[in-house]
């Protein structure tokens, strides 16, 4: 659950992270374009400036002619998808003039062909070009961003409360160890040490029957032969071996052997 809950968190942080650069990317498009159009093919696009308020910037690094017939229709066409139709303004500032408003309009709803001073073309200069997202496809995550917090906050408060902790599980005091056999895990103070499935299996056949010895057979069968799988006699005496050595922390932990009869385990 944890790992589902960090996923979830890294995840929108990628999103919101693409996002950006998708954003910077549109507006770097439209300055481009619009400099190709005014016949400027080497000049660049300075670093888009986001200016708060879903506004952005785009600043040039050579003067240029506007023509606001362009100007409308790259931005529309750059901004149809990303805006999905609705609203935007468009505002062009002189940079030599203290940011003097040199000409602007608004997009309601859906395209304005009525947008006046079409038409005239403004010498070359150095312009700056707001455009701000009045309602964008690119808000609207926004404002889902809180029911997801609130979504991801759930998630960690409900596993917290579900899941079972050491106290509440089955376990079995085994000397110095706490043997936790849904987990295949022993206990040693603050030590974890995992168990295989069937070095689980043996310690459990073994607990069973405590200072018993506990035939061959028998556990061949129960670790192996009832999974369908038949091993040698041999199998049984490793396993054996690797358990003793994860219970060694504990010497009062023995796991004897009785020769050609089976093991058993003393505690």
């Amino acid at each position: 659950m944890k790992s589902k809950i960090l996923f979830i968190l890294f995840s929108l942080v990628v999103f919101f992270s693409c996002k950006e650069k998708e954003d910077t990317l549109i507006f770097r498009n439209i300055g481009h374009v619009l400099l190709l159009h005014s016949g400027d093919s080497t000049s660049r696009v300075l670093p888009i400036q986001e200016l708060g308020n879903n506004t952005y910037q785009i600043s040039f690094e050579s003067d240029f002619a506007l023509n606001p017939d362009t100007l409308i229709e790259i931005v529309h066409r750059h901004l149809s998808v990303y805006s999905k139709g609705k609203e935007y303004k468009v505002s062009v500032y002189s940079c030599n003039k203290k940011e003097e408003l040199i000409y602007g309009y608004k997009v309601e709803k859906k395209y304005d062909f009525g947008i006046p001073c079409l038409g005239r073309v403004y010498p070359k200069d150095c312009y700056n070009i707001r455009i701000q997202i009045l309602e964008s496809f690119v808000n609207w995550p926004l404002f889902l961003f809180p029911f997801l917090i609130f979504i991801v906050y759930g998630l960690w408060y409900y596993s917290k409360k579900k899941k079972p902790t050491e106290t509440e599980k089955d376990y079995f005091s085994l000397g110095k160890f706490r043997f936790i056999a849904v987990d295949k895990t022993l206990k040693f103070g603050n030590e974890t040490i995992e168990l295989s499935e069937n070095e689980t299996k043996l310690l459990q056949l073994l607990l069973a029957k405590p200072n018993e010895i506990v035939e061959r057979d028998f556990l061949l069968k129960e670790i192996w032969e009832n999974e369908g799988v038949f091993v040698i006699s041999r199998n049984l005496d490793v396993l054996v071996s690797k358990l003793r050595k994860k219970l060694q922390n504990d010497p009062n932990i023995k796991i004897v052997n009785s020769h050609g009869k089976g093991y058993g385990i003393e505690f």
